[in-house]
């Protein structure tokens, strides 16, 4: 991943309150829901920035197939985002 692209996949979380408290929590493999239970978001909006990170690289889907209880985890690209949020 070249610099450039660090620094888009950056300005997209940090211009979103939502996508900064989604990446911060995703320190494992979770559910839409764990994820939303602890972040205080509703299911859809949850849903949605996970959606966006899905499509922009920033995280994966382990089980794209399920219907429900789809599991999330971030990419290298969303790692790197998320500790350059934290520092």
């Amino acid at each position: 991943m070249g610099i450039r692209q660090f620094w888009r996949d950056y300005s997209l979380v940090m211009r979103s309150k939502q996508r900064k408290i989604v990446i911060r929590v995703m320190n494992t493999p979770r559910t839409v829901t764990e994820i939303k239970k602890r972040i205080n978001l509703g299911l859809s909006e949850t849903s949605r920035v996970l959606r966006t990170f899905k499509d922009q690289g920033l995280a994966e889907c382990l089980n794209p197939k399920d219907t429900l209880g789809r599991v999330y985890q971030l990419t290298k690209r969303g790692k790197l985002v998320k500790e350059k949020i934290e520092n």
